[in-house]
C-alpha cells in the first residue's frame, strides 16, 4: 500500500469571515487527504474564529490556534514553527484552491523530484486594484535560473519543510518589514533549493479586493525592501551562499537604491539603511562591495561578473559587456 507524506496546510486569519468558509471548504475537499490544516486567527474582531471552531468540529485535521494581533509577518512565522508535514503550502484566507491543487503540486514535486513547486493564479477581481501575478514561465528549472522569474507570492507553492529547518528560512521579526516579506522568503528558499518546477495550471483562486491585506501603500513596500535587503545579505552570509548569490543580490541592491530620490518621504530612512548594509559588505567582502560601488557608479551591469553556463561545464565570465567562456576542469 502506498504511503502518502503529511502536508501541512497554514493558514493565516485576520478579519476573513465573508470569505473564510469558502476556503476552508476548498481546503477540506481536496483530493489529497493527508493534510494538517493549521491555522492561526491573529486577533480577528469579526466572526472568523468561530468559523473556524465550527469547521474544526468536523474536521479533525483542522488545528486552530488564536491570540492577540501581532501582524500577518509574525503569524505566517509562528505557523512555520509548528509545521509537522514533509511539506506545506501556504493559503491566504481570502483565496481558495481548486480541489486537486494540493495533489496536483505533490504530484509534480514527488515525479520531477525538485524542491519547490508552484502553480499559476487564476485572478478574481473583486475591486479596482490592478495586481498579476500569472507566472510565465513553465517547466523545471535550476535555482540560478528560475530566481530570475519566480512570483513573490507565499500561496501558489509546495515547499519542502526539511530546506526550511536544515536552513532556518523564516520571515523577519523585525517591526519595520510590515510587507514583502513573501517575496524575500522565497528568494531565500530558491537561494537554498537545487530545481524548481512551474506548471500552467491554474490551481490557486486569488480574490483580488480593496481589503485585501496586501493593499499596503507604496511606502511600507519599498522601506521593507530595504530592510528586508540586509535580513536577506544576513541570511546569505550565514548560510555561506553570498559568494554563491552575490551578482543577484548586487542586481537587487542597485534597482532598489536607484529607486529612491529625495523627493520620496522614506529617503532617509533607505539610505540609513542602505548605508548600514554597505558597511557589512565592505567589511566582509571588499572586493565585490568596490566592484559593486562601481557599477553603481557607471549603471553599467556587466564590468564584472562570473557565473557557471547552463549545463555547468563552463564558465562565463563578463568584463565591462565582453564575454568570456573558460572551461571547468
Amino acid at each position: 500500500m502506498i504511503s502518502y507524506p503529511l502536508i501541512s496546510v497554514l493558514l493565516p486569519i485576520y478579519n476573513a469571515e465573508q470569505f473564510l468558509t469558502k476556503c476552508l471548504n476548498s481546503i477540506v475537499s481536496q483530493t489529497y487527504t493527508n493534510i494538517e490544516i493549521i491555522c492561526i486567527d491573529d486577533g480577528s474582531t469579526d466572526n472568523s474564529l468561530q468559523i473556524l471552531k465550527n469547521f474544526a468540529n468536523n474536521d479533525k485535521r483542522i488545528i486552530v490556534h488564536t491570540r492577540t494581533n501581532k501582524g500577518d509577518h509574525i503569524t505566517r512565522m509562528e505557523l512555520l514553527q509548528k509545521v509537522k508535514g514533509k511539506y506545506f503550502i501556504f493559503i491566504d484566507n481570502d483565496d481558495y484552491i481548486e480541489q486537486n491543487t494540493i495533489e496536483t503540486l505533490y504530484n509534480t514535486m514527488n515525479t520531477q523530484n525538485v524542491d519547490m513547486v508552484e502553480c499559476n493564479v487564476n485572478h478574481i477581481r473583486l475591486g479596482n486594484r490592478n495586481t498579476n501575478y500569472t507566472i510565465k514561465h513553465f517547466g523545471k528549472f535550476k535555482n540560478f535560473e528560475y530566481i530570475n522569474y519566480y512570483s513573490y507570492p507565499l500561496w501558489n507553492k509546495l515547499f519542502k519543510t526539511e530546506i526550511v529547518k536544515n536552513f532556518k528560512i523564516t520571515f523577519p521579526n523585525n517591526p519595520n518589514i510590515t510587507c514583502v516579506f513573501d517575496k524575500w522568503f522565497n528568494f531565500e528558499y530558491i537561494c537554498c533549493c537545487k530545481n524548481i518546477y512551474a506548471i500552467p495550471e491554474k490551481l490557486y483562486n486569488y480574490l483580488i479586493h480593496n481589503s485585501s491585506t496586501l493593499s499596503n501603500m507604496d511606502y511600507k513596500k519599498n522601506i521593507s525592501d530595504f530592510y528586508s535587503l540586509n535580513e536577506t545579505y544576513n541570511f546569505l552570509k550565514n548560510n555561506n551562499l553570498f559568494k554563491t548569490y552575490q551578482n543577484i543580490f548586487f542586481k537587487k541592491l542597485i534597482k532598489y537604491s536607484s529607486k529612491i530620490t529625495k523627493k520620496d518621504i522614506y529617503f532617509q530612512e533607505a539610505k540609513k539603511e542602505i548605508l548600514t548594509l554597505e558597511k557589512k559588505l565592505k567589511n566582509d567582502f571588499p572586493l565585490s562591495f568596490y566592484l559593486y560601488k562601481l557599477k553603481q557608479i557607471f549603471n553599467f551591469k556587466n564590468i564584472l561578473s562570473i557565473k557557471k553556463s547552463l549545463d555547468g561545464k563552463s564558465k562565463i565570465i563578463t568584463l565591462f559587456g565582453i564575454k568570456f567562456i573558460k572551461g571547468i576542469k
